[in-house]
C-alpha cells in the first residue's frame, strides 16, 4: 500500500508522512515501534524527568505523549471505519501534557504502555479492509483517511525518535 496522496490529510500533518521509510503501514509502525524501544531500553527511571530546556517536556511526558496521541489517532480510526465521516475532536497536546507532569511510572511501566498502544494499533489496523484505508472523517472540519492517520501514527514517534536522539541525549 502507497503512502497517502496529499488530498487525504491536513497539510501540516505532511512532515510526520514524509517521515515514513516505508510504503507499508504496518512496517512503519513496526519499525518505529522498535526505534523507540530502543532508546526507552538505555533509560533508567530517574532518567524520565529530564528536560533539555525550561518549559520543555520531560522524557516521561513525551513518552505519555505518544501512548494519548496514539491512543486518540487509533480512536478516530474507530470512529472513521464504524461511522460515516464523523466529525472527531482535537486534543490540546500542552494540557494533556501538564496533566501528566506527576505521573510516578517506571520506565518500565511506559514500555509496557507503548507496546500495548501500539500492539492494539497494529492489530487493529490490519483488521481493516485495504479498501477501506481510504475512508474519510473529519477533525476539527479537516477531512483525514485512515491511511493518512497510519502514517501519522508512525511519523509522529519517528519524529520523537529523533528529538530524543538530538536532544535528550547526553
Amino acid at each position: 500500500m502507497a503512502k497517502p496522496k496529499e488530498n487525504e490529510y491536513p497539510e501540516f500533518y505532511s512532515g510526520y508522512i514524509k517521515l515514513n521509510p516505508f510504503d507499508d503501514i504496518i512496517q512503519n509502525l513496526e519499525d518505529s515501534l522498535k526505534g523507540m524501544l530502543s532508546y526507552l531500553n538505555t533509560l533508567k527511571d530517574k532518567d524520565l524527568n529530564f528536560s533539555y530546556a525550561p518549559r520543555k517536556w520531560s522524557i516521561a511526558q513525551v513518552v505519555q505523549h505518544l501512548i494519548d496521541t496514539e491512543f486518540m489517532f487509533i480512536s478516530r480510526v474507530l470512529y472513521i471505519v464504524r461511522a460515516d465521516k464523523p466529525a472527531l475532536l482535537s486534543m490540546d497536546q500542552d494540557e494533556w501534557a501538564e496533566s501528566t507532569k506527576n505521573q510516578n511510572k517506571t520506565v518500565k511501566e511506559y514500555i509496557e504502555d507503548f507496546k500495548r498502544i501500539r500492539s492494539l494499533s497494529i492489530s487493529f489496523l490490519q483488521s481493516i479492509h485495504p479498501q477501506d484505508y481510504t475512508r474519510l472523517g473529519t477533525i476539527n472540519d479537516l477531512e483525514i483517511s485512515l491511511r493518512a492517520i497510519g502514517f501519522i501514527i508512525s511519523g509522529h514517534c519517528y519524529h520523537h525518535i529523533t528529538l530524543f536522539t538530538e536532544k535528550y541525549s547526553n
